[in-house]
Order: structure tokens, then sequence, then C-alpha cells
């Protein structure tokens, strides 16, 4: 998880998941004051594909790389 996370983040590109792993991962990263692209969590048992596929666009069209660096969105059905 921390070489995925770390390779997204030197690509400059958020991390799309639904491993529940990144949400500890984020916290400890934030804590020991690295950085990262974005991660985008979302649900595989709660949320469809589609509502899924909404959601990325959603956050797309509405945050900037900018806005997305350090942040942890939620996709919820």
């Amino acid at each position: 998880d921390p070489e995925q996370l770390s390779r997204a983040t030197s690509d400059g590109r958020m991390l799309l998941t639904s491993d529940q792993d990144f949400l500890e991962l984020h916290l400890s990263w934030m804590g020991e004051g690295k950085g990262h692209a974005g991660i985008i969590y979302y649900s595989q048992f709660h949320v469809s594909v589609g509502t899924c596929i909404w959601g990325v666009k959603l956050i797309v069209d509405i945050l900037s790389p900018e806005d997305m660096k350090n942040h942890l969105e939620f996709i919820s059905p």
C-alpha cells in the first residue's frame, strides 16, 4: 500500500481505492508530514460502479489537483 501511494504521488496522480488500509495510511502520512496527491475512497459493498464513476467525475470537475493534495475524499451511495 505505501508503495502504491508513493508511486501515485510521484506521478502526480490521485489514488482511487476501496481498501480501508489507505484510510490509516493517509492519517499516518499526515502525522509524519508526508504528502500525497490525494486519495478517493469508496466502499465496494455500498457504492455501485456507476456511483463510483459519477463520484470520481464530480471530484475531478470540482476539486483541482491542488485542492486534492493531501486530501482524503469519500464517495458515498
